[in-house]
């Protein structure tokens, strides 16, 4: 199955299979942040005015949506099933619950890579690869670093593979890090460590 991968564009798209009504079912909150940005630059371009929309949140995704709503209709009907991906693994394992396999009706990606990985996966399911508004919006409202910056936080992703090493990838990610920092031209001190969630 053919997949599309956009730039960034003014507005972006509607991937072809979206029509309406929607039905928005989200729990973890990282593919949550990816489709309420999305969901927000369409409807803030005036692409959704057709598109009737009921949202079914939970955990992590519902907190989000609370803190920054947007102005959607819902109504209480069936729709096509949207499935938004925001990791590199497991991916057909995310769509099987005790043997039971249940596939969406298309698939949403924020970049590259996993766009391969869901088409090599899901052969016979459409595979939209989309900009990453969210990551944008995040990082428009991060000052420029300037040459006087001597603090640095890092961000941890809880990497479970232990990489054949005996120990959660995750920390060894940072023990790497943080030998390696010293011999950086940027001499800059480890000021924090912010573990996920990062809301």
């Amino acid at each position: 199955m053919k997949s599309i991968c956009l730039r960034m564009l003014e507005p972006i798209p509607l991937p072809v299979l979206m029509k309406s009504p929607v039905t928005v079912v989200c729990h973890d909150a990282g593919a949550a942040h990816l489709l309420f940005a999305w969901l927000r630059h369409w409807f803030e371009a005036g692409a959704l005015g057709d598109h009737s929309f009921k949202m079914v949140l939970g955990g992590p995704a519902e907190k989000a949506w609370k803190n920054n709503p947007i102005p959607l209709p819902h109504v209480q009907m069936h729709a096509t099933i949207g499935a938004v991906i925001d990791h590199w693994v497991n991916y057909a394992q995310r769509f099987e619950r005790q043997g039971i396999v249940v596939l969406p009706d298309q698939i949403w990606v924020a970049d590259q890579h996993a766009e391969r990985i869901a088409n090599q996966v899901f052969t016979s399911i459409p595979v939209s690869c989309l900009p990453n508004v969210y990551l944008q919006n995040l990082v428009k409202n991060i000052s420029p670093v300037t040459s006087g910056c001597r603090h640095l936080l890092y961000v941890l992703e809880p990497v479970r593979d232990q990489w054949g090493r005996g120990e959660p990838g995750e920390f060894q990610a940072l023990d790497f890090f943080v030998k390696h920092l010293t011999t950086s031209q940027h001499r800059v001190g480890l000021s924090g460590l912010s573990p996920m969630p990062w809301w």
